[in-house]
Order: C-alpha cells, then sequence, then structure tokens
C-alpha cells in the first residue's frame, strides 16, 4: 500500500547478526543504499540483538518526519512480540505518509 499511494519503500529485514552498535548506523545506511531505497527501512539484528531505522532524505522533509522516527523506534523498542511489533510498525508507517500526503485544512474563521 505504502509503494501504491505515496511511491516510497518501506523494507523491513532481520539478520541473523549485525555489526556491534557503534557501527550498526553506518552499516544499516549502506544496507540502504545498496539495496537503493526511497523511503523507510527498517533492519533488526538478531545478534547482538537491536534495530536501526534509515530514512531517506526526501521521504524525510514530507511525509515522514524526524518524529516519525522517535515513535517508529518506541514501537520497535516495546515489550511485545516481534511480529506485532513489525505490524504495528507497517501501519504506523503507512498511516504517518497517509495523513501527511492529505492537503492542509485552513480554517474559515
Amino acid at each position: 500500500k505504502i509503494k501504491k499511494q505515496h511511491g516510497k519503500d518501506l523494507f523491513i529485514e532481520t539478520v541473523a547478526e549485525g555489526p556491534d552498535k557503534e557501527q550498526a548506523p553506518k552499516w544499516a545506511s549502506e544496507r540502504y543504499e545498496k539495496e537503493e531505497l526511497d523511503g523507510v527501512y527498517i533492519v533488526i539484528a538478531k545478534k547482538p540483538g537491536y534495530f536501526r531505522i534509515v530514512v531517506g532524505e526526501k521521504t524525510l522533509t514530507k511525509l515522514f518526519k524526524a518524529a516519525d522516527v522517535t515513535e517508529l523506534e518506541k514501537i520497535l523498542g516495546a515489550k511485545q512480540s516481534r511480529d506485532k511489533k513489525i505490524v504495528q510498525a507497517a501501519n504506523y508507517v503507512l498511516e504517518t505518509m497517509t495523513k501527511a500526503s492529505e492537503p492542509e485544512k485552513k480554517d474559515d474563521k
């Protein structure tokens, strides 16, 4: 739905093992570029146990702001099943992009 409605990607990837946490941001950005994504990328490293979110610059300008990334981090960091968190994250990305793409309503006062 995200691709169809907004022309953006949502790519969620789980890997068995990722680099240490200090190298993770660069590693995730490189994976985002390698996949030639335009949108939101979430990588979950089972070992050592973390996730990283990368959002493309064009997407950050309108459809998915820095505050939305923070909210997405809260969803993914919640204490519930991994599957449930992934579904909630996907729904959040779609809802946020849909809301951001709606024309602004002006008050007629």
